[in-house]
């Protein structure tokens, strides 16, 4: 048993003890500030969280403190930038391999404006 206001955290949740007519009763929520939440499952600060896209790639994530307190999910690049940028041309090859002149310069387009997107969001990181 509880008393009225107390919380007990255990993995991702939190139970609240709280009055509901004459009766304690606990109240769960989910802890958004310990744990983060993918695909309706808890995953604890520090949790490396994996999924497999429908074109069969693994994504990598892991749940963080945000600067706020609260908990998020961030991206993995196991290649760095470098990774990245390889997985765009791979993506952009692809795509070329299975279109017609004007859809391929369009892509090269594309490519070339993330790219040089890429480039802009490293320089500011430098910064």
């Amino acid at each position: 048993m509880g008393s009225l206001g107390q919380i007990i955290k255990k993995d991702c949740s939190e139970m609240f003890c709280s009055k509901v007519g004459k009766a304690a009763v606990w109240q769960e929520t989910f802890d958004a500030s310990t744990c983060c939440s993918f695909q309706r499952f808890g995953f604890k600060i520090g949790e490396n969280i994996s999924t497999t896209m429908q074109d069969g790639s693994e994504v990598n994530m892991m749940c963080v403190r945000r600067f706020d307190g609260q908990a998020d999910i961030v991206m993995k690049l196991d290649g760095g930038i470098s990774g990245l940028i390889n997985k765009i041309v791979a993506a952009a090859v692809a795509e070329l391999k299975q279109t017609d002149m004007a859809q391929m310069k369009q892509t090269v387009t594309t490519l070339n404006a993330s790219l040089s997107s890429l480039k802009e969001d490293m320089t500011q990181m430098k910064k």
